[in-house]
């Protein structure tokens, strides 16, 4: 049976509980859910009854129910049980509900459940950090490494930098490159410094002068650490700004004993591959991830 979580419970307990379950994502952390609670109604459902959990927190749209990236579910959640729990979600709110299904239950779901409209197709590379640095640039291709060696012969660790203070500087940056190259900015300066608020997150800049040329937003969440809304200066492009940010984090990542994972935030699929998407994509595998992760998005019809 489907139960709604008192936010006050949720802060102290949901993290520490999806963190044990078989899929957890950072995208159902209670530190992402807040990044929305001023702007939208969210509700932090589960069903532990006997020994299988779900759990999911779900943002009230108007005229759906989004569950962002789950539910999350233990290892012998079967699909029939996560069917189950979208459709009393379904039921609770009177609404299509909108969920995910992610990689080893995706076949199944869709063999028993193929009438259920599918929406998108989400495939994420990710780093295998548990390797070291140097087998990590051993299994880049030869560009990226010439690439991330520029990158370091040219820009010295101390103009890599944390911290929101440099915020206003990397949206105006954002907007920029977006601009540039026909990007859709998706994401206010608002949802931003809320998103940064978050004790998993934060902004990490490649300075030069003082000038904020390059930056990724980046998340840590269980044994992963996601960078987003990566962006750079076009006309510092020669010395590899991104790169180098790319190469800091995936070396404190490797040096860190509770990531195993650095996440490249999606790859274009599909009608989603653009010539632009494309260059993303080749940048993405030229680092050779050694894992895939793929989540198949669905609306379930009230």
């Amino acid at each position: 049976m489907v139960r709604i979580l008192d936010e006050k419970m949720a802060k102290n307990i949901w993290d520490d509980t999806i963190l044990k379950l078989s899929n957890p994502t950072y995208y159902q952390s209670y530190d992402y859910s807040r990044t929305y609670m001023e702007d939208e109604e969210i509700n932090f459902l589960y069903d532990n009854d006997g020994d299988k959990k779900i759990y999911a927190f779900a943002k009230l749209k108007k005229g759906f129910v989004k569950i962002p990236f789950g539910p999350i579910v233990s290892s012998n959640a079967t699909v029939e049980d996560i069917m189950r729990f979208i459709s009393e979600v379904s039921e609770i709110y009177q609404q299509d509900v909108m969920f995910s299904i992610s990689d080893d239950q995706i076949e199944e779901f869709n063999n028993k459940f193929g009438d259920i409209q599918k929406d998108w197709y989400f495939v994420t590379p990710l780093i295998d950090t548990t390797l070291s640095m140097e087998e990590i640039l051993h299994n880049c291709n030869a560009n990226r490494r010439r690439i991330i060696k520029k990158g370091l012969i040219n820009i010295p660790r101390e103009n890599i930098k944390y911290g929101v203070e440099y915020i206003d500087e990397f949206y105006k940056l954002y907007n920029k490159r977006m601009n540039e190259t026909g990007g859709r900015v998706d994401f206010s300066l608002d949802y931003l410094e809320h998103n940064l608020s978050e004790k998993n997150s934060d902004l990490v800049v490649c300075l030069d002068k003082d000038k904020v040329i390059a930056g990724h937003v980046i998340y840590h969440f269980g044994n992963t650490l996601i960078t987003r809304y990566n962006c750079f200066d076009s006309l510092y492009s020669k010395i590899s700004p991104s790169a180098r940010i790319d190469y800091e984090l995936i070396n404190y990542a490797c040096s860190n004993k509770d990531i195993d994972y650095y996440d490249m935030s999606g790859l274009a699929t599909g009608e989603e591959i653009t010539e632009k998407t494309s260059n993303i994509n080749r940048y993405k595998q030229s680092y050779g991830p050694t894992k895939v992760l793929r989540y198949q998005w669905y609306r379930y019809k009230k």
